[in-house]
C-alpha cells in the first residue's frame, strides 16, 4: 500500500490498475481557481491511497477539501487479530493568485 498525491482526471481506479490487483481511493479536489476566480479546466491535485484488492477493510474520513489543501484519514482493518491502521494523508497546493517570485522570496532557509 502507498499514499500519494496525483494528478489524474478521474476518481476511479482505471482498468489497467484494476487488473493488477490494485484499487485507489482518491479524495476528490474541487478544481483550482485562476487569478480572477473562475475555475481552471486543467487536472486537479489530490490524495490517493493505493492498496492491494481483498487485503484490508478501508474506510475514510475527509476531514477538509479546497482546492487550495485536502486532508484525509484512511482507517485499515484486517480482522480482529491485528492492530487498526490510521494513514492520514495531506495535500497542499499554492495559491495560484499568488506571485511564485513572491513564494520563493518568503522562504527563509537557516544558515
Amino acid at each position: 500500500m502507498f499514499i500519494t498525491e496525483h494528478h489524474l482526471p478521474f476518481g476511479h481506479t482505471p482498468s489497467h490498475v484494476s487488473k493488477s490487483a490494485w484499487v485507489f481511493h482518491t479524495i476528490q479536489a474541487p478544481y483550482k481557481k485562476d487569478k480572477d476566480g473562475h475555475p481552471t479546466l486543467g487536472t486537479r491535485e489530490e490524495i490517493l491511497l493505493a492498496i492491494r484488492k481483498n487485503t484490508l477493510a478501508i474506510s475514510e474520513k475527509i476531514h477538509h477539501q479546497t482546492d487550495l489543501y485536502q486532508t484525509a484519514t484512511w482507517t485499515l482493518s484486517v480482522g480482529d487479530f491485528v492492530p487498526i491502521i490510521h494513514m492520514t494523508g495531506v495535500y497542499l497546493s499554492p495559491d495560484g493568485k499568488v506571485p511564485t517570485s513572491e513564494i520563493k522570496g518568503s522562504i527563509h532557509y537557516p544558515q
